[in-house]
């Protein structure tokens, strides 16, 4: 089980640094948020969920590898499927962190996002 959730932070993490010049930009706006589109959103919307079902998929697989090189190997097909899930929504993986930064900072944005995936 901690093997698992390693492997998904690392994921997760891997998609985090990649757009770090973007995210000091994003952090440098006054009001903490720039207006993102309603189809943006629903584009990130979809993406956060095919995420979750994979995040959910591999931590069920990974949940009995005791093989790191099998881990490894897990880890990467996970990330390659989530960075798939939100090119295949339409957005850049920047784009997807973007908003995702954003939504931290806004709630209101935050809670469009949350009825659109319910």
């Amino acid at each position: 089980m901690r093997l698992t959730s390693k492997i998904l932070t690392s994921a997760a993490f891997a998609m985090l640094v990649a757009t770090a010049p973007l995210h000091a930009q994003t952090e440098g706006n006054p009001q903490g948020s720039a207006e993102v589109s309603d189809t943006k959103l629903e584009q990130f919307s979809e993406a956060f969920g095919q995420i979750q079902d994979i995040r959910s998929d591999y931590s069920e697989k990974l949940r009995d590898v005791q093989d790191e090189e099998k881990a490894r190997e897990m880890q990467q097909a996970a990330n390659d499927e989530m960075i798939s899930a939100v090119e295949d929504s339409g957005l850049s993986v920047d784009e997807y962190n973007a908003i995702s930064q954003q939504l931290r900072k806004d709630p209101e944005m935050a809670e469009r996002v949350q009825g659109m995936i319910e």
